[in-house]
């Protein structure tokens, strides 16, 4: 008998009968408990950039990272993955802050004349922003560049070397395929 397969809020294809709540690796509830998001903007080259401080809770500062975002539209399997790394730095006590580049989300700017050096120094700012930030230990910034994200983070890296540590996540081109769900019957997963 083959089972019904439904689709959960995260987007993943589930049996029916499993309890999604119950499959939640990073446990959402008491998470979203002992963290704090906030909207954040920041200045970068005239323009206003938009994005996003996660924290913890708890009172004090905390090393802290930078998220380098990936120029274009990401799956929503690459947007799950790394929401689910930003909650688990925050669980390990990090401060996450992720970021709209110029002409993308709220920021202010034109994505289409958008140059490398502008994401550069968008990075830079980010980085500045979260110097001047109360909950941040200011000589404990990291950054993590996922994708073209990473080309980018690295070129930052090596203007402004005072990073605490860089980050270069790169997936398997059948990321889908070997983290996020099952194998096909008779199908071959490297």
């Amino acid at each position: 008998e083959k089972s019904k397969k439904v689709i959960s809020e995260e987007g993943m294809e589930r049996e029916d009968n499993r309890n999604v709540a119950a499959d939640n690796s990073i446990g959402e509830g008491a998470l979203y408990e002992s963290m704090t998001e906030m909207d954040i903007f920041f200045e970068s080259e005239n323009l206003i950039l938009s994005g996003k401080l996660l924290a913890p809770k708890d009172k004090g500062s905390f090393p802290s990272m930078v998220i380098v975002p990936q120029d274009g539209v990401m799956k929503i399997e690459e947007q799950l993955m790394l929401k689910s790394i930003m909650k688990l730095l925050v669980s390990k006590g990090f401060c996450v802050l992720t970021f709209d580049y110029p002409g993308h989300g709220k920021s202010q700017g034109n994505y289409t004349t958008l140059s490398d050096k502008q994401k550069i120094d968008s990075i830079l700012s980010a980085a500045a922003y979260l110097k001047k930030h109360p909950l941040v230990e200011k000589e404990s910034i990291s950054l993590l560049g996922y994708r073209d994200g990473g080309y980018l983070m690295l070129k930052a890296a090596m203007v402004m070397p005072s990073f605490k540590s860089s980050i270069y996540l790169r997936l398997p081109n059948v990321f889908e395929k070997t983290i996020l769900t099952k194998p096909d019957p008779g199908e071959v997963v490297q």
